[in-house]
C-alpha cells in the first residue's frame, strides 16, 4: 500500500518497490525498445485519471503508442516535427505552466529518441536537464523514455543524474 503522501505509479509492485512516487519525481525508463514500456505508461495515466488527477500525454514521434488508448481524457500535447510545441522552449513551458496549474499533474514524455534526432543529442539533453527540475518544483510526476540505443553512455548518465528514478529496461529484467 502507497503512503499518504505518496502517488502510485498504477502498478502495485513497483508501487510496493519503490514505497510509491513523490510528487515531483523524474521516472526515466531506459530501454531496448519503447514496446515493454507501453503497460507501465498506461498503468501510470490509468492511475492518475482515477484519481482525478490532470494527465499530460506529449506526443515526440509518429510511433502511435497504445498506452494512450485508455487514458481518455489525458491532455495531448503535439511536440512532433511541425507539432504545435516542436520547439524546446515552448514544449518545456507548457509541460511546467500545466504543472503549475494543476498540483501533482501526471505528465508522460512519449521518447525522448525523436527529439535527440531533430534537436541532436546535446540540446535535447539539456532540454530534458532544465525540464526536469521545474516539473520537480511545481509536483509534476513525469515518465520519460530513452532508448538505450539513441545516446551514448556518457550521455545517458547525463539524463540519470537528473532523475530521481531511472530504469534499464530489458527483456527479463527491470
Amino acid at each position: 500500500m502507497v503512503r499518504k503522501d505518496r502517488l502510485s505509479t498504477g502498478v502495485a509492485g513497483l508501487d510496493e518497490a519503490l514505497d510509491g512516487l513523490l510528487p515531483g519525481d523524474n521516472v526515466v525508463w531506459a530501454a531496448d525498445t519503447a514496446a515493454p514500456l507501453d503497460r507501465f505508461v498506461r498503468d501510470f495515466l490509468s492511475e492518475g485519471l482515477r484519481r482525478q488527477r490532470h494527465c499530460v500525454y506529449v506526443r515526440t514521434g509518429s510511433r502511435a503508442s497504445r498506452a494512450i488508448e485508455p487514458a481518455q481524457g489525458a491532455e495531448i500535447v503535439d511536440a512532433r516535427r511541425g507539432g504545435s510545441f516542436s520547439d524546446p522552449q515552448s514544449l518545456e513551458e507548457t509541460l511546467v505552466e500545466a504543472g503549475r496549474r494543476n498540483r501533482h499533474s501526471y505528465v508522460v514524455v512519449e521518447s525522448l529518441d525523436p527529439l535527440v534526432t531533430r534537436w541532436g543529442a546535446d540540446r535535447a539533453i539539456a532540454f530534458y536537464q532544465r525540464c526536469c527540475p521545474r516539473l520537480f518544483d511545481v509536483y509534476a510526476v513525469a515518465y520519460w523514455s530513452i532508448s538505450r540505443s539513441t545516446l551514448n553512455p556518457s550521455q545517458l548518465d547525463q539524463i540519470a543524474q537528473v532523475a530521481q528514478c531511472y530504469f534499464e529496461v530489458g527483456p527479463r529484467q527491470l
